[in-house]
């Protein structure tokens, strides 16, 4: 009996410690927004989307859809080129979520790299490049879509409304 009361106490008096909650496999935004580097990693992964196959990647299998490569569906267009496609095609929603994505990505940049406390230079090009790129990611969207609904800020999950 005197047994199972030293293992229950140990048990017990054991789960007495603060809990380490920093994940070790991966970066947190609490702590990545703090150096330099971390704000040109932050542009670089704005970059990094660019080329997703739904985006960018394979911009010229567009060509697929016109008078250049009918009857080629090397890709996955076979939906556009029959005429068979709708507003809920995957192809039509992968990139229209893509382009949300990119822009998304570009607004946590320009909005956690503006209340960084790192050089003058390092912050108005790494914001700079931020806002060309969200640029760049509508104009896409534009093309491919006619009007689309502007964001140009980020939502912080972790904060309420």
């Amino acid at each position: 009996m005197k047994n199972i009361w030293i293992l229950l106490s140990a048990m017990i008096l054991g789960g007495c410690y603060e809990m380490d909650t920093q994940p070790y496999d991966k970066v947190s935004a609490g702590s990545f927004w703090s150096t330099e580097e971390h704000a040109l990693q932050g542009v670089l992964g704005v970059y990094a989307d660019m080329k997703d196959a739904n985006l960018f990647g394979l911009y010229n299998m567009f060509d697929n859809a016109s008078d250049i490569g009918v009857g080629y569906d090397g890709q996955g267009l076979g939906d556009i080129i029959n005429g068979n496609f709708t507003d809920r095609s995957g192809t039509i929603v992968n990139r229209w979520r893509r382009g949300f994505d990119g822009i998304q990505r570009a607004n946590t940049v320009i909005r956690n790299v503006n209340e960084m406390e790192i050089s003058e230079e390092v912050q108005s090009t790494v914001i700079g490049e931020a806002k060309f790129l969200r640029a760049y990611f509508y104009f896409h969207l534009l093309n491919l879509f006619g009007g689309v609904p502007i964001y140009d800020e980020s939502i912080d999950l972790n904060q309420g409304f």
